[in-house]
Order: structure tokens, then sequence, then C-alpha cells
């Protein structure tokens, strides 16, 4: 006994009122329904099950009644499902109590929950082996002691929940009454047998197993057909889905729940080029040693004709048979979950025939029957047939113990199918709603119509679904059983393999099919649209004046406007989502258009008479960033998609005349284009000491004037001393959260004192446009002016202060010191300040403040060759700082580093290492370099 199970067993020897009445008429490892009876074994029974679909979930279920089917019902035959069994175990403790612990033959879980009053949801937890009561004791059904309570299973408003009672005497009343059910051993149809596999057949186990002749029962999954009467007197039907009994007029010997075994995936062709079935015969050979009743299994055809019509008018054996070989009654032992199966009748020759196909049934004896078992020779063991009153000791199952139930449903696949050689096929694919070929050559993770999600239907059974059009792959869908290779199922008895494309579920996977723009793309994106495979040739979508044609040249660039966006697919479980644009020139308000010459242009103008605006999907290829550009149907009423938004219009590039036209023709291959030139419109900066030059005259650039204001000046026009270094500015990053318009700061410390800039503060370039004072203003227009700050690290923020009071406010990213260095269609860049949105201009030399970029001013962007000095500070690099002051230079955050000091004309004023973060250097008054060791020399002016 383990350990856990003694001490359970200890806490029931304690509660001594618990020793009678214990249920006790149950056989150790055999199967029972748990059946529930409101007050006696007569009234509306109920069966404890596991939920089809959240097999984790305990159910208690009634047979269905009447036309209406209400929740907690189940049919009759789904009552008969493994998820309604449950393996018993039961020990005896020393109280004299038994000891019982469940174990669903569906999932192969125990009964066990977690110790808290719940929902009935099995998870291994240590409320796991219970106490049994009949109807006949006071405290009827099961309980499990934990941790000095008892734990009980109840029905509120038809869901299973688990109580929960302190100590360990379990309640007197109100407990799940429970017993045990063991339904007769039954025929099974062949709707029943064909359900094991999702409705397309059934596979097989045996023990012992065979290990001589192949055994055909086990080679292949079988699929059962019952023969029943047809819809046309005189007419038949070989039914797969044939429920119990089915009537037979004649051939009379086939009434009953009897079956042909038809192998799945044994078809041949004959000489009609008709597709025949083969199905599992008793031949006429039998085994060595076992007697004229150990006969051979073999495969062979039935001759199935037809009327005009094409009914089933006779079914016969093929030559040399007899039809009742070809048929088997399939017996279910419910406790021991396995099976009997009888041949109805094997086949002999006739005594008076001269031929070979002279044969005539041989049927067993009164009182037997032929069973199917596993004979055990000297030398091997074979599957034959026995001649017995009772079943013999072979037991045969279903094969369940490879199946699946925990595949990845949150990725797309790629299926192929397994041939018979063991070869690939091709990848399967669709092109419209109601067909899956395996007809590709390539199943792309970009493409969703090469893709198949897959749906867990409940239990081990699974239906793929492709992600274009929502068709599903009905071939590849049922129950999922592994092999021994990887990827590879076995599915209805094909084997198919499943290789994982991408993601399917979430956001990650919305956009498969098709490119989307995000919401900054969309604001600071642009391209050109370049023809895919012109050899030697660079062709784009070019325009002149409004023209839009195909040539040799510069592309048109574009953006894009989102117009409208829709799911499509298999909407009801996936997630792909495609948004269809129009194309608007950059930097202009004119779309693309196509006007009533059907002709292709560019207007000002949306969905007028004359020129109806071009909505479309940039549709993917299975090639990396190349794309079709799908025509979009609109409702232009509502401005929506049309619910027919695709119509198989393309617009392609005719390179034979130059122009870009609008075809629907299978003849005419879509053009595949390429996204050219595409860029953000704004410039990202490497963090540093910059130059801001104006493009127009890069001699003039930006600068702090002494009152604090950025102006334009030029070398020389200020201090002599200082000339150079007063333009360096240093820029930084403020935001990079978009990375397609990075923000910065552009700052200096000229002008500060020592204390300041060892304070850590700065002069931050900043709009004034909030400022109503006129000494902000220039000719109307709002200044650029720098003001001390102080970037604060951890807290993404930047305090300035202002000039009337020093009191300190904090800004976040969208305030007036961050800008943007936005691409000018003319040339360089244009500063764009975050908090106006506004560009700066130049006013004579004075910077200022406007609405529209084609009136601000376009600069370049330079490292500085020159380091910049102070009345004293300067950042030599980040997180090195030299400041001076009287006859002395102050070197902060270059421990354990060398240094070199020399004056204006070379000489060494100071040599030594760094032995701390802050280090103070006598040195004489002037201009000096200092040189760390492994950084950049730069100038100081020591007083």
């Amino acid at each position: 006994m383990n350990k856990k199970f003694s001490t359970l067993a200890a806490v029931f020897l304690a509660a001594s009122a618990l020793s009678t009445s214990a249920v006790a008429n149950v056989t150790n490892g055999n199967y029972y329904r748990l059946k529930y009876s409101t007050t006696t074994p007569t009234s509306t029974e109920k069966y404890l099950g596991v939920d089809i679909a959240k097999t984790d979930s305990v159910v208690l279920n009634s047979k269905a009644t009447g036309s209406t089917v209400s929740a907690g019902t189940d049919t009759p035959d789904n009552l008969l499902s493994d998820r309604y069994f449950w393996k018993v175990n039961k020990t005896i403790a020393a109280s004299g109590d038994s000891l019982f612990t469940f174990t669903n033959r569906k999932t192969g879980k125990v009964l066990a929950f977690d110790a808290k009053e719940a929902n009935a949801i099995i998870s291994g937890g240590a409320v796991n082996t219970w106490g049994w009561k009949g109807h006949s004791s006071s405290a009827s059904g099961i309980y499990s002691v934990s941790g000095g309570n008892t734990y009980y299973l109840v029905e509120e408003s038809g869901v299973v929940k688990v109580k929960k009672q302190t100590g360990v005497t379990p309640p007197t009343s109100g407990m799940l009454a429970l017993e045990e059910d063991v339904p007769a051993a039954a025929n099974m149809s062949a709707k029943q047998l064909n359900e094991k596999n999702g409705g397309k057949g059934f596979e097989l186990a045996f023990s012992p197993a065979a290990n001589g002749e192949k055994n055909l029962f086990i080679e292949s999954m079988l699929r059962a057909e019952a023969l029943h009467d047809g819809s046309t007197t005189g007419t038949f039907e070989l039914d797969s889905d044939a429920d119990h009994a089915p009537v037979v007029s004649s051939p009379a010997v086939l009434a009953g729940d009897t079956a042909f075994f038809a192998v799945s995936g044994k078809v041949i062709e004959n000489a009609a080029k008709q597709k025949v079935q083969y199905y599992l015969v008793a031949d006429t050979t039998y085994f060595t040693g076992l007697g004229t009743t150990g006969v051979v299994f073999t495969q062979d055809t039935l001759k199935i004709t037809k009327d005009a019509a094409g009914k089933i008018t006779k079914v016969e054996p093929a030559p040399g048979r007899v039809l009742n070989a070809y048929r088997f009654v399939t017996s279910y032992n419910y406790d021991k979950a396995s099976m009997n199966i009888e041949v109805v009748g094997l086949q002999a020759k006739k005594t008076s025939g001269y031929y070979k196909d002279d044969v005539q049934e041989k049927s067993p004896a009164s009182g037997k029957s032929w069973y199917v078992y596993v004979a055990e020779l000297s030398d091997r063991k074979e599957v034959s047939v026995i001649e017995n009153a009772t079943a013999p000791s072979t037991k045969i199952t279903f094969k369940t113990g490879s199946a699946i139930s925990d595949l990845n449903t949150k990725v797309a696949y790629a299926v192929q199918k397994v041939k018979d050689d063991g070869s690939l096929s091709k990848y399967y694919g669709a092109n419209n709603a109601s067909t899956n070929k395996d007809s590709l050559d390539v199943a792309s993770a970009l493409v969703p119509a090469t893709q198949y999600i897959m749906i867990h239907e409940g239990e081990n059974n699974y239906s793929l679904y492709n992600r274009a059009y929502g068709n599903k792959l009905d071939e590849a869908s049922g129950a999922y059983y592994k092999t021994d290779k990887e990827g590879i199922y076995r599915i209805n008895g094909t084997d198919y393999k499943l290789t994982a494309l991408t993601t399917a579920a979430g956001e990650a996977g919305k956009y498969v099919g098709y490119r989307h723009f995000s919401d900054s793309e969309v604001a600071n994106t642009s391209f050109t649209l370049r023809v895919q495979s012109i050899a030697g040739n660079s062709i784009f979508i070019a325009s002149k004046d409004s023209s839009i044609f195909a040539a040799n040249s510069d592309g048109q660039f574009f953006t894009v406007k989102p117009y409208d966006s829709e799911k499509f697919g298999y909407t009801s479980k996936d997630s792909l989502s495609r948004t269809a644009y129009m194309l608007v020139e950059r930097y202009g308000d004119r779309h693309l258009a196509y006007d009533k010459a059907n002709k292709f242009v560019l207007s000002k103008e949306a969905y007028n008479t004359q020129n109806d605006t071009v909505v479309v999907f940039f549709q993917a290829t299975a090639t990396e960033g190349q794309y079709l550009l799908a025509y979009a149907q609109t409702d232009e009423a509502k401005g929506k998609l049309a619910s027919t938004s695709m119509d198989g219009n393309y617009i392609i590039a005719n390179i034979t005349t130059g122009a870009i036209e609008k075809s629907a023709s299978t003849a005419v291959a879509p053009t595949v284009f390429v996204f050219e030139n595409e860029k953000n419109e704004y410039q990202a900066e490497a963090a540093g000491h910059k130059i801001i030059t104006l493009a127009s005259d890069d001699a003039m650039s930006i600068t702090r004037t002494d009152d604090n204001f950025a102006s334009l000046k030029r070398v020389g026009q200020l201090r002599s001393a200082f000339e150079a270094e007063n333009f360096a500015l240093w820029v930084d990053t403020a935001d990079a959260t978009d990375e397609t318009k990075p923000l910065y700061f552009i700052s200096t410390k000229q002008g500060l004192d020592s204390a300041t800039v060892k304070a850590g503060n700065s002069l931050y370039m900043v709009s004034v446009e909030d400022s109503t004072a006129n000494a902000y203003k220039w000719e109307g227009l709002s200044r650029i002016a720098f003001i001390e700050g102080k970037y604060v690290a951890g807290t993404d923020s930047l305090e300035l202060y202002t000039a009337t009071d020093t009191a300190k406010y904090v800004k976040k990213h969208d305030n007036e010191a961050n800008w943007a260095f936005a691409l000018n269609p003319d040339g360089g860049v244009s500063l764009q300040n975050m908090k106006s949105n506004q560009y700066v201009a130049t006013r004579n030399d004075v910077l200022v403040m406007v609405k529209d970029m084609d009136q601000a001013a376009m600069f370049g962007v330079a490292k500085s060759e020159v380091i910049p000095t102070s009345n004293g500070a300067i950042d030599a690099v980040e997180g090195v700082s030299v400041t001076t002051d009287n006859g002395t230079v102050t070197i902060q955050g270059a421990a354990g580093k060398s240094v070199v000091i020399s004056n204006i004309l070379g000489k060494v004023v100071a040599e030594t290492v760094l032995t701390s973060d802050n280090v103070t250097i006598a040195v004489p008054a002037g201009i000096v370099a200092v040189a760390v060791e492994g950084e950049t020399a730069v100038k100081v002016v020591v007083k």
C-alpha cells in the first residue's frame, strides 16, 4: 500500500461509524457506469461521466426523451460512450471499509479534485480516494476525507459540484446516490462501430498479439457497412451509418446487427475503370494443426449490381466464396471494454462440385458460433476461427492507446497525405469555398489558402478548415492517432503529415495573407510599387500629371489610407482579418482612381461620377515581400466593403503597352508587385554631438544666442574663441517607442556655469508657442528658445525650468522639447515639434514655427568634428564629464583610465592615471586639450 493511500485508510479507520453497508459487488479492474437515481434505481436515471469537449469537467447526464433534448441529456448510444465508464479499484481498509478509486475509460484520468468547494473539475488533487455507500445506507453516495474534512458530490441546477463538510463523517443526506451499473453485452451496429473513429471507421487490437501471418483485422482501419432495404422496392443500400437491426427483405440472412468490414484505403480499379472496395472475408484455406475450421482471413471484393439509376439491386460474393463469410457480428462487453467477433458463416467445397468455385456455406453446430480468436500454436500465434459455445479468452479491443486529445490548435498547418509507398503527396490547398486538393508544390506561412486550422471537436476528434475559404478538409478530419513518425498522424485509416506553419490564434496570426499597415506606418510610411521579375528592367507604377502608367523610370510615391477591414476564412473560429486601402500620392491629396475611360489616374475627388477611387488589398504571395494588388469591391453609399469584397479583379502592368490595367481574366496572370523605396517619413539619428546646417547654405548652422534663443549663424559671426564649438548640439533619443517616428532632445551646456553642469542640467531647445509675450514672437510667429532643464533617468520625463520663477514642471514625450527629423520632399529634413506638430522655419536667420512643411526650412544633420566647450564643462562621452574651474580640470566617470592634458601648443601640462570617478587636476589657465584613455580629446577653457 502506498503512503498516501495508507494515510487515507487510517483516516477512514478513525471514522468507525462508516463500517457498514459499503458497496462490495464490484470486480477490481472492471469498468462500471455510476448511475444516479433520485430515490430508487427505477426513478429517472442519470450517469456520471465527463463532458464530450471539456473532458476534465464531470457531468451527470440522463437519457434524452421526446423531440426536444435539453441540457444534461444524452442519447442512449452516447450513454454507452467510454466517457461514462469508470475502472473501479477497491482496497479494504483495516476498519473493514472499502476504499475506491475511479479511472475514466475515455481520458485515463482518476476522479480526483482539489480540496475545496467548486465545480467538479478533475484536477489530480488530494481528493482522490473514496468511500462508497449503497442505497440502503443513510449516508449513500461517494465521499473522500482529506485534511480533516469530508468532500462529496452534489448536483445543483444540472451542474456537478464538490462540497465540503468539516470532520471525517460524511453527511447523512445530500450526497449523489451512485450505484454501479454494467449494461449487458450487446451487438454493435455499423454506426456504433464507425463512431469509434469519428464516424469513419474503427481500429482493433488483439491480446495475445498474433506473430505469424498478417493480422488483417489490425493492419488497416476497418469500416462497418450494413446492408438494408433502399428507398425503392427491390433495391438495397450499403450504409456505414446504419443503426441497429436494419431491415433487409432479401437476402433475409442479412437482417440484424451484422456488417461487412471494408478495408480502409484498399480500393482497386477494375477492367471497367470502376472503383472496387475490398472487404475482410474468411478464406477456404486453413492453418495446419487447427483443422478445417481454423481458416485464414483474406481480403476480397463483393460483386455489387446497380440499376440505371445507380441503385444497388444485388450484392454477391466473389467467385468461390459465400456471402456470409464476409459478414461479422460484433458483441461488446462493457465491463471489460472488449468485444467478441463472430463470422456468420464459413465456406466449403461442394461435395458434388467439379469446379473450384463450387462452394457452399458451412454453419456452426447448434448453440455454437464461429468466433474470431488468436490460436496459440507451438511456434506461433495466428488469427483464425474457433467453433465454440462461449467466447474464447482472446481479448479484442478498440485501438485507443495512441489516440491524441491535446494537439496544438493555436497554429496553422500545412497538410500532406502519406502515399502507399511512404512518399508525401503535394500540399493541400483551396482556391474556392468548396474544393480542397493536394495539388500545391509549396505551402506557405504567408498564404492562408495553403494553411489549415485545427478545431477540437471533443475527445480525440479534430477537424481541419482552410484558413482562406473556411471549407472543411473532410478526409483529414476525424479521430487522430499517433504513429511512430514525428508529425504524422493516422486519420480515418490514412496517414497525414501536419507541419506547423504559423500562429493562427490572436493578434500574431491576424493579418496573415495580406499586407497590413500599423497606424504609425499609415501616418509615416511611403513607397513605390515595382513590377517583380522583369529581367533587366525596373518597371514601376509611375505618373505624369494625372496619368498612371508602367515605365522604366522613377516610381510614383504612395502612402496608404485605410478604407475598411473584414474578417475572412473560417470566421467563427479563426482570427484572420484583412484591410483594404486607398493609394494616395505622397505629400498630396490625390487618390489612385479608375476613370470613366477605364484608365487609372490620380484624382483629387473620391467617388464622383468621373473617377472611382481604387480600393485594394495587398494580397501576399508565397514569396516574402511580393504582393498582388487585388481589387476590392465597395459599397460606396455605406463607405464599407461590399459583402463580396473580392471578385477576382487585379491591377496588372501591361509591359508591352505601358498601361496599368484592371483584369479578371484567368488567361492573364496577376502582376506581382514589390514595395520599393519603402521608407519612413522621419529620419533616425544616433545620439551624439551634431551640427544642424541649413540645406540651402551649409555655412549656416543652428546655435544658441546670448539671450537663449535659437538662431542661424555662420562660423566667425560669434565670439572668435568659440566660433566652431558653438554649433555642436547634443542630440539624444527622447522616445523610440514608435520606430517609424523617433523623437529627440536637442541640447547644449554652453552658457551654464560649472555647478549647474555638475547638477546634470542642460539647455534644451524648445518651441515657445504657448507664450503670448511679444518677446517670444518674431513677425507674429513663435520663436525657438533654449530653456534650462534636466532629464530624469528612469522616469521617462524631462524637467524644464521657467524663466520667471524657476519652478520646475514635468512633461512627457509630447512636450515642447521633443523634435522629429521629418523628411522633406524637396530634400533634407525639417524639424517638427511634437507639442504643436509645427515645423521650424527661418525669418532673417531667426528660427520660428510654421504650420505647413512646404513653408519649413530644410536642414542637414551631420556629426560634429569639434567637441564643444562651455564656461567650464562638457560631456566627453556618455558617462564621462570634464569640468573646469579656476586653475583646475575635474574629470568624472573615468576611474582607472589614464589622462593627458596639453596646452594649445601641444605641450603636456599634466599626465596621470585616474584613481577614482572624481579627480581634480591643477593646470595653467587657457585653452587645454583633455585626452581620456579610449576617448576623443576635448578642448576646455580654464580660467
